[in-house]
């Protein structure tokens, strides 16, 4: 969400806001409430995701937290009493200073949705990774930064999960001395092993993920390699031990025996 033009404010009229009370700690401010109606209220309460109110024109400079879902308290472990008044930093790893929050007024003025991926910390202490993203809204004519968290844990796990079988899967097809190598549906390579790109007079992956056989062979050739790649597709039939011509980058001739079979994911 973005407003066209933000609503300026000065310390004058934020003097209308109750300050904090005497002897409470900075970020802990009484004014740390949003007085009124809060429009947002039921999505707040709708959404699934963790949603912090926070202003960032707070006299003291602390960002604190003016409102927030059952969510917000749910993930991050506290009771909304004990976030709503506290600065946003309650929640992070470091404590922004003024200069951080500055600049990341102007990036979100400028962007109007900041995302980015980071930590939270639980009132138990335990750190998470998180989804947050952004926005600025004027609520009761006052601009507020509104955000959502989405903890990712899982989706971490299964990140770090998928590096891990990538890296055992190259590891072992690293050392067959047999070409193989994996196409998408456009037969456009998407990884194939040590083997398969000296054929290509390739060394590294990037210089050939994304090709094909034309970028590699010449017309006569692909042209077959990739019709028989298209009918596989299209049957789902595999094509098992076919006695194939080729040639290496010398263009020495050479006979491969290829197979190629279909591989889907859970959708077809």
């Amino acid at each position: 969400m973005k407003s066209a033009k933000p609503a300026k404010k000065s310390v004058a009229k934020k003097k209308a806001a109750p300050g904090r009370a005497k002897g409470s700690p900075p970020g802990t401010a009484q004014s740390g409430r949003l007085g009124g109606e809060n429009p947002l209220r039921p999505l707040l309460d709708l959404s699934p995701d963790a949603v912090i109110v926070i202003d960032p024109h707070d006299a003291d400079g602390a960002w604190p937290i003016i409102d927030c879902n059952a969510a917000a308290c749910l993930m991050n472990g506290y009771k909304r009493d004990e976030l709503i008044g506290r600065s946003v930093d309650i929640l992070n790893l470091t404590s922004g200073t003024p200069a951080e929050r500055a600049a990341y007024m102007a990036q979100l003025r400028a962007a109007g949705i900041l995302k980015l991926d980071t930590h939270h910390r639980r009132k138990d202490g335990v750190t998470f990774p998180v989804e947050v993203s952004t926005a600025l809204v004027i609520i009761n004519g006052r601009e507020l930064v509104i955000g959502i968290d989405r903890d990712i844990s899982e989706r971490k796990r299964a990140e770090e999960s998928l590096v891990v079988e990538r890296n055992l899967l190259s590891t072992v097809i690293d050392n067959l001395p047999d070409y193989i190598f994996v196409k998408d549906v456009n037969s456009r390579l998407v990884m194939d092993n040590i083997a398969h790109r000296r054929l290509l007079g390739a060394t590294e992956p990037e210089e050939v993920v994304g090709k094909t056989d034309f970028d590699f062979f010449p017309q006569d050739l692909a042209a077959p390699y990739f019709a028989d790649e298209a009918k596989i597709i299209k049957t789902g039939e595999a094509m098992i031990n076919r006695e194939e011509p080729s040639v290496d980058q010398a263009g020495n001739p050479r006979w491969l025996l290829t197979t190629k079979v279909p591989l889907r994911d859970p959708n077809g």
